[in-house]
């Protein structure tokens, strides 16, 4: 049986882009910082075709069982403890059709050079058997796309390999943005950590760059800015720096991403990171935004949109029925409001509001609500929907508020109104503090549960009743009986 390789090795590659970063440390809109490096392309574009362009894949994505990979009889001679795709054998079994997805994936997992070099034969194989793009390990929750992020780590995969199969998932429509079940990262993340920068300008180039400052709460709700500092990873802050990540962002812990690099930390590398961050720090500015309006918008086309016209019946989420008056942006508040004239006296003006008049009607009876709390008379199901989640919406609240609760009140302890009153507590007073000893105003029952019961027995104590504190005990004197009988009577006195 010939053996076949599924793709030869990819030779270095670079692909010219109209304002993307061609290579480190040079630029085609806009300048990176640092020092180049010539063995790693700063933006990489697969030039490998569809090797499986008449394979249907599946609709659905689905998490497959976790299993043990499969070892060929020659590397278990070796003692081998992991797979070996370029092996012969091995290669017959990962081609076999009798090879499951359980077991490539357990292939994946296994963190060695030779696994993660060929993760592109690997995932090929996944998609020859008809697996979605998403499709999810079951023992790590991680998707085929997650897995590349890893094997383009330095050292141990191929970032072109990595980079190959990342495209052609995406071109199968996987989900850039998955966060992992049990880390809550996403490949952006994951591309993040093990430093692999042509990776991160292929996730966001797939994005248009919408999640470069999207926070994982595996790294303090840091975002993968934060997790580059903190391990000192060059080339992927340079890749997040360029397209447009914040340096001024804070995590969980109220730190930036210069804040994240540890204290105790020096050398290049630390000094490097540093000095990047705090120059994109000061040439950071925040983009401004366009408030969203609808004053272009044609009045036709907007209620074209929404499903209303005027003059028809409708009713508000209070229950309020009337008359369809006006739909559209207002003077008084932002977003679309729709006018309505009530049937009843129940509204709070009559279509005139701030001196501007949207619809006439009747005093006390235009009204003026949000168009998600605005709906057509017959349609009860919609009504009875808004009313429902309404409902929810204001239980919670409620919960919330009873659980936080009133604040508590300092605990003191409890002192009769009249108690400095009485000449008899002042003297025990003054005598147990000069013996220093605290002596307890209000002393609590010493209450114990017999077995089998959960009524407590209160045993005798010196609790004060009733707020009336109990009568001091009688001082033992020192004194014989017979010494104390004779100084009472001082007729035996000689």
């Amino acid at each position: 049986m010939d053996v076949v390789e599924v793709v030869p090795e990819p030779l270095p590659h670079r692909s010219s882009i109209t304002g993307a970063v061609i290579t480190n440390g040079t630029t085609g809109t806009g300048a990176t910082n640092g020092t180049t490096n010539d063995t790693v392309d700063s933006y990489y574009i697969p030039r490998n075709p569809d090797p499986l362009p008449y394979v249907k894949l599946r609709d659905t994505p689905i998490t497959h069982k976790p299993s043990d990979a499969p070892l060929c009889r020659s590397c278990k001679k070796l003692q081998y403890t992991f797979f070996d795709p370029e092996c012969t054998t091995c290669h017959v079994i990962l081609t076999a059709p009798t090879t499951t997805v359980s077991q490539i994936f357990a292939i994946i997992r296994q963190w060695s050079p030779k696994v993660q070099k060929n993760i592109y034969k690997l995932g090929v194989e996944l998609l020859r058997r008809g697996c979605h793009p998403d499709d999810k390990d079951g023992l790590t929750d991680m998707t085929m796309l997650q897995y590349c992020c890893m094997a383009g780590c330095t050292g141990i995969g191929s970032v072109y390999r990595a980079c190959d199969m990342a495209q052609l998932l995406i071109d199968k429509g996987c989900s850039v943005g998955y966060r992992c079940r049990w880390t809550q990262m996403t490949a952006l993340h994951y591309a993040a950590y093990f430093d692999v920068g042509p990776m991160i300008r292929l996730l966001l180039h797939s994005t248009n760059g919408t999640d470069v400052n999207l926070t994982s709460p595996e790294f303090e709700d840091g975002t993968s800015l934060h997790i580059s500092a903190a391990n000192f990873n060059l080339d992927a802050a340079r890749a997040l720096l360029a397209a447009g990540a914040n340096p001024l962002l804070k995590d969980k812990r109220n730190r930036t991403a210069l804040d994240c690099i540890p204290e105790d930390a020096a050398g290049e590398e630390a000094e490097s990171m540093s000095e990047m961050l705090l120059s994109a720090g000061a040439q950071f500015q925040m983009p401004v935004y366009d408030q969203v309006t609808y004053e272009g918008v044609c009045g036709k086309v907007l209620l074209m949109q929404l499903g209303f016209k005027i003059g028809e019946r409708v009713t508000t989420l209070q229950g309020k029925s009337g008359v369809l008056r006006y739909m559209g942006t207002t003077e008084f508040a932002g977003g679309l409001w729709a006018g309505i004239a009530l049937d009843d006296e129940a509204g709070k003006n009559n279509g005139t509001v701030n001196y501007v008049s949207y619809f006439r009607c009747q005093d006390n009876h235009g009204m003026f609500v949000p168009v998600s709390k605005c709906f057509h008379e017959g349609d009860t199901k919609a009504l009875a929907n808004a009313v429902a989640k309404e409902a929810a919406k204001q239980k919670k609240e409620r919960k919330i508020s009873t659980m936080k609760g009133p604040p508590k009140p300092k605990t003191s302890s409890i002192q009769h109104p009249d108690l400095n009153d009485q000449p008899e507590m002042k003297e025990e007073k003054e005598a147990g503090s000069k013996s220093g000893k605290e002596n307890s105003l209000s002393v609590k029952p010493n209450v114990t549960a017999r077995r089998g019961s959960s009524v407590g027995v209160i045993r005798k104590s010196t609790a004060s009743v009733g707020g009336v504190p109990p009568k001091p005990a009688p001082k033992k004197s020192s004194i014989p009986k017979s010494e104390t009988s004779t100084a009472k009577n001082p007729k035996f006195i000689n």
